[in-house]
């Protein structure tokens, strides 16, 4: 993309060459860096140069490259793959043309974003970002602690509604900080998520809801500026049942439940 596009763009191009020193502070090229001769033999010599071997490798020898990067990335597996890439078979070449990955299975993505690992600490940063519309205030942060505080909290808010595990619960909201602590937080909680675009009109989201069988849905309700400064960052969670609907409210850090 670079030298195909960018190479001539000016003094400050949206993509670029980084400098071996800036190559080297990257998860690939400290990979390179510890084993770029064990990957690549002769062929090595530094991570930008030898980036695009690499790749070759990546795709000639997957079992070996992946296994790397989940080990690099600190994954647990509930359960390991019995392999890396299987095959297509004369069975599953119609569904999996290109093979099965990581067959066998099982990992649970809150246990490996919330726990501490050989690379992550509780006072580590976790999660940046910026609420929109709030371009000119500064980039927000959470360590790994303050992330877990808030899982658990809405996890244990799950629980009181006393749900079948394994229920589906709908998660309607724009791509935010909150989202991210539901999500984690249901899977926490022995649920399954259902995911739905906060662009969809309500009759998509009520196909949604129909087909997962959901039996909650969070979505965020939009007041009023004067209201939504007061209760800012309102979300609702509403448990869906045919005789009625159960209010709960998120608002900053404390938990109203309506009945």
């Amino acid at each position: 993309m670079y030298y195909g596009c960018y190479k001539d763009f000016g003094p400050d191009p949206p993509a670029w060459t980084p400098d071996p020193e800036s190559a080297l502070l990257t998860n690939v090229g400290s990979l390179l860096e510890r084993r770029g001769k064990e990957f690549l033999g002769s062929k090595y010599s530094d991570p930008i140069s030898s980036f695009s071997h690499l790749q070759e490798f990546s795709v000639s020898n997957p079992e070996v490259y992946w296994k790397t990067v989940l080990d690099e990335m600190c994954v647990d597996f509930s359960v390991p793959p019995d392999c890396i890439l299987q095959s297509p078979s004369e069975y599953s070449h119609i569904s999996n043309p290109g093979g099965k990955w990581l067959t066998g299975a099982f990992v649970n993505p809150a246990k490996n974003c919330l726990v501490v690992n050989r690379k992550r600490s509780l006072d580590d940063t976790v999660i940046r970002w910026r609420d929109e519309g709030d371009d000119d205030l500064p980039v927000k942060s959470m360590t790994l602690k303050e992330l877990q505080t808030e899982v658990w909290l809405v996890a244990h808010a799950l629980d009181a509604l006393g749900l079948d595990r394994g229920s589906a619960i709908a998660i309607d909201m724009p791509m935010n900080v909150y989202s991210v602590i539901i999500y984690l937080a249901t899977v926490l909680a022995g649920y399954v998520v259902v995911s739905i675009a906060d662009s969809f009109a309500p009759p998509e989201i009520s196909t949604r809801l129909k087909i997962s069988e959901a039996k909650a849905i969070f979505t965020r309700v939009v007041f009023p500026c004067s209201f939504q400064q007061i209760m800012e960052h309102l979300i609702l969670v509403f448990t869906i049942s045919s005789e009625y609907l159960q209010l709960v409210f998120f608002a900053a850090h404390a938990l109203i439940m309506l009945t």
